[in-house]
């Protein structure tokens, strides 16, 4: 079986990596770090990429704070193709694990554009995962009930174990 260990690229995605890959090497199980690009910033990116621009865009979530330059080749017809953005998002899940994990470890890296609950409760079942990491910040109850959560939602639909790293 797997440990999906599912990263928004902030910070605190370090520590779902590292803590997924304690649970993988545990139970003796593959590890794969999955991102997922909303699809509301493919679309920003992609409507930048058609027009001239005054560089390549690029999608700001390394796990250094920069950002991975975006693989759309400057100017072009189609823009930026959503097999391309999925490309990028797999570099920013590879980049947090290779930042997160000691250079030994095995894991496999994913990357998927579209609404974030959905993509990642996908990748759930299509690896027959044994548990899900995800990250999630402490906030109200106003506040989760005003701006919804991805962590809530997830916590609400899996139908396997969800491991959830807090943090503020």
């Amino acid at each position: 079986m797997t440990i999906v260990a599912a990263i928004d690229g902030t910070p605190s995605s370090e520590t779902v990596v590292q803590t997924a890959h304690d649970v993988s090497s545990a139970f003796d199980e593959e590890l794969i770090v999955l991102h997922v690009m909303e699809q509301e910033e493919y679309e920003r990116i992609a409507e930048r990429a058609k027009g001239p621009t005054s560089g390549t865009p690029s999608y700001p979530f390394t796990p250094s704070d920069s950002s991975v330059t975006l693989s759309t080749g400057g100017q072009s017809a189609e823009g930026y193709p959503i097999d391309t953005a999925a490309e990028d998002a797999t570099t920013v899940a590879r980049s947090f694990a290779e930042e997160a994990l000691p250079a030994d470890a095995a894991f496999s890296a994913d990357g998927r554009v579209g609404e974030p609950t959905k993509k990642i409760l996908e990748s759930v079942e299509r690896n027959d995962a044994h548990m899900l990491v995800i990250g999630g910040r402490k906030r109200s109850p106003v506040g989760k009930a005003l701006f919804g959560s991805i962590t809530q939602s997830v916590l609400l639909n899996s139908e396997r174990p969800v491991l959830t790293c807090m943090h503020e």
